[in-house]
């Protein structure tokens, strides 16, 4: 049956050659063979059908549906038959070329390969194939090679057929999971773009099929590049420790040296690191070594022995936008790095219902940690867009924001107690001891703990736990998503719901430019607006929606919204789809790196004064300028979104450029100075008396808490 199956992927890839090769075919067998190549990659049809005003994916999607449960080994087969019918005779080239490369004259068993004078048919090909196993890794190079075009078979080309699609490990030099990303294939003369899992169906469009991804990166630079550019990250060469510091840190607990858990611990999912690791970034320092402590008594031995001798650097899920877990120079600091991965300690310690409390490990991940407060019939209603890998010691190290702010807040206010290990030993505050806080509350006197810890990015000790506010899980959750005429009438709508009670507002509410949603569009074609009456002036804003809570709060709030609003109400289904986009954006990102764009985002806490009149043609003018002084390729690519609290909102400016041509380094630092100059503009906009200066205070507390500077 192996067997079997191997010579069916043979014949199937051989296939895909053959019908490239055709100059024309009509609309009902491209969608016979379309529907044939869809089943055999990916099974049955995926998602809901298209709607009725994309014809072409709606036809699409039918043709695949009418396969049901058809095998991918059929598929291979019918579609094979199907080349059958419009290339004759290209079974035939296949068995030449097998007669060309003669393979080991027996197997193991002693079976004789067949002679050049019996039959040259598929069948006596693929059972010759399959008689010499041991040879089939370069037989499948040798038919590979010999078939398809060099620009989608050259060692520069990334084509991840091998990629499993079941699989929960992360990618290294990637923003999320390893069975997660998108591609690009050429079928019958076009490039289709796909997902390759199923983790965000309500953003990506029915059977994972998001073709305007390709249209949306190409506008920048009159298409893209035949290929996707490799990635060089096993190539990547660490500097050894020297053999003093790895025998005094090989005496810690729970240790690793691997070169993987290296890389991964000294780089984040920014831009900047994933960057760099995909280019080989065999220059820049990794810890020497990786520590993953089971108990926060592991935590304090290695902080306790590190006190003159080493550097600690703790370790989430890496999704922060600083440069945390970045490793100081040797001369900045000569003394060897250990990186701290608290992702073992990740454990839901106790719920206690009365007082709405949970106190949790520091390790666990945002997903992890919804999934067992669900169990017990609670959330903590914290869901960052990092949430599937960023972690709650991470949230509390960077004081991260909320999607789900309006109801529940931000990290801030979640956040009732916490453990924390220091060289100096283990600090908590209000009974904490053995993890169980035996009282809560605001106190009127004295420095609280916590908020010493939230946004001290893991240099003042190295949260082990804490104690956190749940919520009944709520009993309705509803997305809606609204289309204004403008930005500026999109931001007074944001203005008046963020300044309703905290009862009447959406649990999320934030909004998208023209640009912003053009991308969520690419991502769901159904979702076009050329099917929207309204005519369209490229200036319209979309605001996306989400109330949770019992039945009876739900209805009162959207009719309290509703009888205020002066845009188009679009409907459940965008707003879902871009509540969902948020976690597929830097999935997005990875896509255009494949291709040597660079796409990032930076952003900016503004009052409602300022936000209302922003001017956003002068950062569109003053980022056009640095563009063509770099002499980037094409055009740069600007959208922006907003995030609103009471006061003000955070403004999210996304900008994307081709750097095709540049040498990694100086890509990197071409992208910095556009993103920089874009960020002078807005700055330049911005109240300077919303920045703060805390440099003083956090450098003495530091000093106290890690007199030996074991924490960077």
């Amino acid at each position: 049956m192996a067997a079997d199956a191997l010579s069916d992927k043979i014949l199937f890839e051989a296939a895909q050659v053959a019908v490239k090769t055709l100059s024309s075919l009509d609309d009902r067998n491209k969608l016979r063979l379309y529907a044939h190549y869809k089943q055999a990659k990916g099974g049955p049809v995926k998602g809901s059908r298209p709607g009725v005003f994309d014809q072409v994916a709606r036809a699409k999607w039918d043709a695949w549906s009418t396969l049901q449960d058809m095998s991918k080994q059929d598929a291979m087969r019918e579609y094979c038959k199907l080349a059958d019918e419009f290339v004759p005779g290209w079974r035939q080239k296949v068995t030449s070329k097998s007669e060309s490369t003669p393979l080991a004259a027996a197997d193991a068993s002693g079976a004789a390969p067949l002679s050049p004078a019996q039959p040259s048919s598929s069948q006596a090909w693929m059972t010759n194939a399959f008689l010499t196993m041991s040879a089939l890794p370069e037989r499948l190079q040798q038919i590979s090679s010999s078939f398809f075009p060099p620009s989608e078979s050259s060692s520069g080309a990334r084509l991840h057929r091998g990629v499993p699609r079941e699989s929960c490990d992360e990618a290294l030099d990637r923003w999320g999971f390893e069975d997660t990303r998108f591609e690009a294939d050429l079928f019958a003369g076009h490039r289709e773009v796909y997902l390759t899992s199923e983790r965000y169906p309500k953003a990506i469009a029915a059977g994972g099929m998001v073709n305007g991804l390709w249209s949306f990166f190409g506008q920048m630079h009159g298409g893209l590049k035949g290929h996707a550019v490799s990635s060089t990250v096993d190539q990547v060469e660490l500097v050894e420790a020297d053999p003093d510091a790895v025998a005094l840190l090989t005496r810690l607990p729970n240790i690793s040296l691997d070169s993987k858990e290296r890389l991964r611990s000294g780089t984040g999912r920014g831009l900047g690191g994933l960057w760099s690791l995909r280019n080989g970034c065999s220059f820049l320092r990794m810890p020497d070594l990786v520590v993953k402590p089971r108990h926060e008594d592991d935590v304090l031995t290695v902080l306790q022995q590190a006190a003159g001798h080493f550097i600690v650097i703790p370790v989430g899920g890496r999704t922060g936008i600083t440069s945390a877990t970045t490793c100081p120079s040797i001369s900045e600091d000569p003394r060897p790095v250990v990186s701290l991965d608290l992702r073992s300690m990740d454990k839901l310690l106790w719920v206690r219902e009365e007082d709405r409390l949970a106190c949790v490990e520091a390790g666990i991940t945002g997903s992890s940690l919804k999934e067992a407060l669900k169990r017990e019939g609670y959330t903590m209603g914290m869901e960052p867009e990092s949430m599937e890998f960023s972690t709650l010691g991470g949230w509390i190290a960077t004081k991260t924001k909320n999607m789900k702010h309006s109801r529940y807040g931000n990290i801030d206010e979640m956040l009732v107690e916490v453990r924390v290990a220091t060289s100096s030993g283990l600090v908590w505050q209000r009974g904490m001891k053995d993890r169980h806080a035996s009282s809560t509350g605001r106190r009127s006197t004295g420095l609280e703990l916590p908020g010493l810890l939230l946004g001290s990015e893991g240099c003042l000790g190295v949260i082990t736990a804490a104690v956190v506010r749940i919520h009944p899980l709520p009993e309705v959750l509803e997305y809606e998503s609204l289309e204004f005429t403008s930005w500026d009438l999109g931001v007074s709508f944001m203005r008046q719901v963020s300044q309703l009670p905290r009862a009447l507002k959406p649990a999320c509410f934030r909004l998208l430019d023209n640009g912003e949603f053009k991308l969520a569009e690419a991502l769901r074609e159904d979702l076009h607006r050329s099917r929207w009456r309204m005519p369209r002036s490229g200036q319209e804003s979309v605001a996306l929606l989400l109330f949770e809570g019992s039945g009876d709060e739900v209805d009162p709030w959207m009719s309290q919204i509703a009888s205020s609003c002066s845009g188009t109400w679009t409907g459940p289904a965008i707003g879902e789809a871009l509540y969902q986009m948020y976690f597929v954006i830097p999935y997005v990102r990875d896509f255009g790196m494949d291709y040597s764009i660079l796409c990032e985002s930076f952003e900016l806490l503004l009052p409602w004064s300022r936000i209302s009149g922003l001017e956003w043609p002068s950062v569109v003018e003053a980022t056009a300028a640095k563009h063509q002084a770099l002499q980037l390729p094409g055009v740069a690519k600007l959208w922006k979104g907003l995030l609103p609290s009471t006061e003000g909102g955070l403004l999210r400016l996304s900008i994307a450029t081709s750097v095709e041509g540049f040498e990694w380094a100086a890509a990197l630092e071409a992208f910095q100075g556009l993103q920089d100059a874009a960020r002078r503009v807005l700055e330049q906009q911005a109240d300077p008396g919303w920045k703060q200066d805390t440099g003083v205070a956090l450098t003495s507390l530091k000093a106290a808490l890690d007199p030996h500077h074991v924490l960077g």
